[in-house]
């Protein structure tokens, strides 16, 4: 565990890691956080933070594992993106610019690390039952799920299963893309 937004801690975090497994094969970024706040009452110290974890935090820990991943020859990295940084959403904008940070240095990396083995590859979920959600009130999960083409909520699985085709050997010829895990909310 460490702070996402701390350089020193995901280093530590990385070495921890080497150190007990012998080399670091996969890096899944999902540390994230949002405001649920529009921009006219978003604060300074709030939107800091909201891309301190969820954007500062991918490049850190991208950095810090591409490093290990390098020497040994290839590896995975997988950001958790989302809709938001796809189509963007009212309720907040700090989180939909870091989210759209995280697509744009997905590829980025994709590129850079290509000739290294390490691919980097990014998925969008939208509506994940998680605590993420639990700020809406009942009228707002209402509207929530009526637009969600699959009239449900993703659940925890959904996400987790794409994280392990990206890792496995199904993935082997993909980098640089962005899977979309979302019911159908988002089709770009």
């Amino acid at each position: 565990r460490a702070d996402v937004s701390d350089a020193a801690q995901v280093r530590a975090m990385v070495q921890a890691a080497t150190a007990k497994f012998g080399r670091v094969d996969i890096l899944v970024n999902n540390a994230g956080i949002t405001m649920p706040k529009g921009l006219l009452e978003t604060s300074e110290a709030d939107w800091d933070r909201v891309l301190a974890i969820n954007l500062k935090g991918v490049f850190l820990c991208c950095q810090a594992a591409a490093e290990a991943m390098i020497a040994q020859g290839g590896g995975r990295i997988i950001n958790i993106a989302s809709t938001a940084g796809q189509a963007g959403i009212l309720s907040g904008p700090a989180y939909c610019a870091a989210k759209a940070g995280v697509l744009g240095l997905t590829k980025c990396l994709a590129r850079a690390f290509a000739p290294h083995n390490v691919q980097v590859n990014a998925i969008s979920p939208a509506m994940i039952d998680t605590e993420i959600l639990y700020w809406r009130t009942p009228a707002q999960w209402k509207d929530t799920l009526e637009s969600i083409p699959l009239k449900r909520l993703g659940n925890p699985d959904d996400l987790a299963e794409a994280a392990v085709f990206l890792a496995s050997s199904g993935g082997n010829f993909i980098t640089g893309a962005t899977l979309d895990v979302n019911g159908g909310l988002y089709m770009g």
